[in-house]
C-alpha cells in the first residue's frame, strides 16, 4: 500500500497504488491485505472504502462504478465485514460512507491473523468522456472514544444464481421473488442498509415469518418465467396492490433510487426505513423484492440483493445469513438449517462452506404450486441426508408451525 495514515486516535487510513482507466467498459480487480491488529477492539462508527483521485477526491459513477470493495478476514467466508458496492454512491458527500446509528459501533475482535481487502471496479464513463482516470483505493475508518454499544451485523444475500458474482436472472417487466431466512439470535433492528441492481429494482420489503401469513397468494396472478429460477412475472396492477399489503406488514423497506446524467441512468443508494423490531432466536423472516424494468428494458439483467441489519450485542459479529426458499424446502432440510442456528453454528465456516459447496445426489423437493415453479436446485448446491431429526415434537420446537407443510 502506498501509505496508513493515522489522524490522532480517531481515524485510520489506508490508501494503496493507483491504476489507471483511459476507456469505457475496462475492468479492474484488487487484493491486498494488512495486519487485523489495526483494527483490533476499535469502536468503528462509519466507514469510507472507495476510489479516490491524485487530490483524493471521491470518484463517484460515472466514471467509475464499484462494484464491490470487501475487507474481511483471509481464510473466511464472512466476505462482507465491512463493504462498498456500486449503488452505494450519492450525490452528496456521503458517497460510499456507511454508518452505525448513534450511539452504537462495530469493535472487531478478530480471530485470523490478516484482513484483505478485494475489489472489482469498472469504467462506466460517460460516452464522450476521453479522459485518463488515476484512481487509487482508499479505506478511512472512524472510531469513537466515547462508550458506545456493540452491534452485531447480519447480512442476508439472496439465494445463489447461475450469473457470475452469485446472481440471478430477473426479466424486464414486472416480478417478485421472496426467499426466508432463520434469524439466529436475540436482537432489536437499530441500523440497516442494502445493496441491489437499480436497473431491475422496485422495492424491498422484510416481513416477520413467511409471506403468506400476510398475503393471501391466491388473489394475485403469477406466471412462471422458464429462463428464471426466481423471479415470477406478475402484472402491474397486481404489484401495486401487493406493495401496499407489504408495506403495512413489513419492519423493514427499501425502494428504487437512481441519478439521470447527460441521457443516462446510475445507480444511487437506496435508503432503509425500519421499524425497532425485535427478533428472537429461530424466528423467521422473509425477504420480498419487486423487480421492474426501471431502464434499459432490452437488456438481460442478472442481479443480487444484501440486506445487512444491526442489532445490539455484548460483542460484534458480522453473520453471514443464508436465504432459502421455505416453500420449496421439505420439513427435513429446513430442520438442518434451524438446528444449525439453534446451535450457534451459523455463521460457522464448516457449516457455511458445507451449506454451498456440497453436491450430493439428494436434491430439494421440486414443488409447483399457483404462484409458480421454484425448480429444481440441485445446480446451487444441495444439502445431502442429514439424517433423523426426531418427531413433530422436535419440529414445534426448533421451527413455527407457519414454516412446517
Amino acid at each position: 500500500m502506498d501509505h496508513i495514515h493515522q489522524n490522532n486516535s480517531h481515524i485510520l487510513e489506508f490508501k494503496y497504488p493507483s491504476l489507471t482507466f483511459s476507456h469505457h467498459g475496462q475492468l479492474k480487480e484488487m487484493y491486498y491485505e494488512f495486519s487485523t491488529h489495526l483494527l483490533r477492539g476499535r469502536r468503528i462508527t462509519s466507514t469510507f472504502i472507495r476510489t479516490v483521485n491524485e487530490n483524493y477526491e471521491v470518484i463517484t459513477s460515472p466514471p467509475l462504478h464499484m462494484h464491490h470493495i470487501h475487507v474481511s478476514y483471509v481464510g473466511s467466508v464472512d466476505f462482507h465485514l465491512f463493504t462498498t458496492h456500486g449503488d452505494f454512491a450519492t450525490d452528496d458527500a456521503s458517497s460510499y460512507m456507511t454508518s452505525t446509528a448513534t450511539g452504537f459501533c462495530f469493535i472487531p475482535e478478530p480471530e485470523k491473523p490478516l484482513m484483505a481487502v478485494d475489489a472489482t471496479i469498472n469504467d462506466n464513463r460517460l460516452k464522450n468522456d476521453t479522459q485518463t482516470y488515476n484512481a487509487s483505493l482508499m479505506l478511512t475508518f472512524y472510531f469513537t472514544a466515547e462508550a458506545c454499544t456493540p452491534v452485531n451485523r447480519a447480512w442476508i444475500h439472496s439465494p445463489i444464481g447461475r450469473g457470475r458474482w452469485q446472481t440471478y436472472h430477473v426479466p424486464s417487466y414486472p416480478s417478485i421473488s421472496w426467499w426466508s431466512t432463520v434469524w439466529p439470535y436475540n436482537g432489536t433492528v437499530v441500523n440497516a442498509f442494502y445493496h441491489t441492481h437499480q436497473r431491475r429494482f422496485k422495492s424491498l420489503y422484510v416481513v416477520p415469518g413467511m409471506i403468506s401469513q400476510h398475503v393471501d397468494l391466491t388473489k394475485y396472478k403469477f406466471t412462471h418465467i422458464q429462463d428464471t429460477s426466481f423471479a415470477k412475472a406478475m402484472p402491474t396492477t397486481d404489484m401495486a396492490r401487493l406493495s401496499l399489503v407489504l408495506s403495512k406488514a413489513s419492519f423493514c423497506q427499501a425502494h428504487h433510487n437512481s441519478t439521470f446524467i447527460s441521457g443516462e441512468r446510475y445507480d444511487r443508494r437506496s435508503n432503509v426505513k425500519f421499524n425497532t423490531t425485535t427478533l428472537s432466536p429461530g424466528s423467521v423472516i422473509t425477504i420480498v423484492v419487486l423487480h421492474d424494468s426501471m431502464w434499459s428494458p432490452l437488456e438481460s439483467v442478472y442481479m443480487h440483493d444484501i440486506l445487512w441489519i444491526e442489532t445490539p450485542t455484548s460483542k460484534s459479529y458480522s453473520t453471514s445469513m443464508v436465504l432459502l426458499p421455505f416453500d420449496a424446502m421439505s420439513n427435513k432440510t429446513k430442520l438442518y438449517f434451524v438446528k444449525a442456528v439453534h446451535k450457534e453454528k451459523y455463521w460457522d465456516t464448516k457449516v457455511q462452506k458445507e451449506y454451498w459447496d456440497t453436491r450430493v445426489h439428494n436434491k430439494f423437493d421440486h414443488h409447483v404450486d399457483s404462484y409458480g415453479d421454484y425448480g429444481d436446485y440441485g445446480d446451487y448446491g444441495d444439502y445431502g441426508d442429514y439424517g433423523d431429526y426426531g418427531d413433530d415434537k422436535i419440529a414445534e420446537k426448533l421451527l413455527p408451525e407457519t414454516i412446517l407443510g
